[in-house]
């Protein structure tokens, strides 16, 4: 179009000299060859079994304009398109002078290109085919739940279609948890600001929450559900008292927080 300050003055259709670059036999051809780069060929390491790729590696000397000659250095490249059987995505990476991992386009941008592909795929609902949950994937019985925050938990089971009850009437934003044969129950734990609370059954998270927001200095070691705390819930809670958490199977040591040696744990 013709325009003036913005404003079209005259506008042309688009005219197609050309609807291919070449036939549709041959067109064939190079998009097996460009598969077969990714699938028997240089860059066999960018298969996944989500997608297929199909593209070509490249690597080249660079010329020095100075020496008037090549010379030991490179531009290592990867272009390609994906999915290979429906494409809808083409992308070219090209690194110039690498100095790490060699420099091959199939080990250099290779992987670039393939960091890309995956992000791209993970996040566009367009070209990620459509799951369907299978009856051997559902859900065939109640699964343990740890302890915590509630408005999680509820978050977490709906999702799960997995049936929540309430053990009496609830009081606290902190919960324990059991489970039954067809739903998890739960029921307050309720959380006194002047004395140490029971964080046992808890992920790392919602204990270390609670117990910093008293004013409570946390050391965590293991993983998995808090087992053990090294200071007796109940206890009097004194400014800068150090604790210890024990998660899963972990066995205890001497640690130092602050300068105070106290019982920790190790996994």
């Amino acid at each position: 179009a013709i325009t003036n300050h913005g404003e079209i003055i005259k506008k042309y259709e688009t005219e197609v000299l050309m609807s291919s670059i070449c036939s549709q036999s041959t067109l064939k051809k190079i998009r097996q060859m460009l598969e077969g780069v990714v699938e028997e060929g240089t860059a066999r390491h960018l298969q996944n079994p989500n997608f297929k790729i199909a593209g070509k590696t490249g690597t080249a000397k660079i010329f020095d304009t100075k020496l008037k000659q090549y010379v030991n250095r490179y531009k290592a490249s990867f272009v390609g398109y994906f999915p290979a059987d429906n494409p809808q995505y083409s992308c070219m990476v090209m690194i110039s002078d690498p100095n790490r991992l060699g420099y091959y386009g199939a080990v250099v941008a290779g992987p670039v290109f393939e960091e890309i592909a995956n992000k791209v795929y993970a996040t566009n609902y367009k070209i990620t085919p459509k799951l369907e949950l299978k009856n051997q994937y559902a859900i065939q019985s109640v699964p343990y739940s740890k302890n915590g925050y509630l408005a999680d938990l509820e978050d977490v089971l709906k999702g799960l279609n997995i049936p929540l009850q309430y053990f009496g009437k609830l009081h606290s934003p902190w919960v324990v948890t059991e489970k039954k044969d067809k739903y998890i129950e739960c029921q307050d734990r309720v959380i006194y600001k002047k004395s140490v609370p029971n964080v046992t059954g808890m992920g790392a998270k919602d204990a270390l929450y609670i117990l910093e927001n008293l004013g409570i200095e946390v050391k965590i070691v293991g993983r998995g559900a808090v087992s053990r705390q090294s200071i007796a819930p109940g206890t009097t809670i004194q400014k800068n008292m150090p604790i210890v958490l024990y998660l899963g199977g972990a066995k205890e040591e001497k640690v130092e927080l602050k300068n105070q040696e106290v019982d920790s744990a190790r996994a």
